[in-house]
């Protein structure tokens, strides 16, 4: 048998709980007999992509073009965004003699590298990669004096809205 305390707990209780439910009920009164509502659902799923770049290489003197690896975005965005990636340089500087470097050029193919668009189809269809070379002519090579020589090629990948 209950006793009247364990039975005014669970009253208290269903009413508590009944009041909760209450609150995430909406209402609608109609004199016609007739009555509409509509709730709103919300899902979101977050872009994410992964750029890949080249390892560290190392520039065998007098090579004219050094395949240095592949440029690459991999990822899941919206059907209206794109991956964009540009790309910025440094001329080779001898690390004795800030004043003592040279240009290269970096090359996509047989063309100079500015950047690439990826975009949602391109990533769904598991993406593509880009080939890069450094490329240094034979005449740069030919005034270059002794020393260690180092570069940075910086790579900035950034999802925007499609245009």
């Amino acid at each position: 048998m209950e006793t009247g305390k364990k039975r005014k707990k669970r009253a208290v209780g269903a009413g508590l709980a009944a009041a909760v439910l209450a609150m995430s009920v909406c209402t609608a009164y109609a004199a016609d007999g007739s009555q509409s509502q509509s709730m709103q659902l919300t899902i979101q799923k977050d872009a994410s992509y992964t750029m890949s770049i080249p390892k560290s290489q190392n520039i065998v003197f007098g090579t004219v073009d050094t395949e240095i690896g592949s440029l690459s975005v991999t990822g899941e965005i919206g059907t209206k965004q794109e991956v964009r990636v540009s790309v910025d340089t440094t001329e080779f500087t001898d690390t004795a003699d800030a004043g003592n470097h040279f240009p290269f050029a970096l090359w996509q193919g047989s063309g100079v590298f500015t950047g690439k668009t990826w975009s949602s189809k391109e990533l769904e269809d598991g993406g593509t990669s880009v080939p890069l070379t450094v490329h240094i002519p034979s005449e740069i090579w030919g005034k270059t004096s002794p020393g260690t020589y180092r570069a940075v090629i910086t790579f900035a990948a950034e999802l925007a809205d499609t245009q």
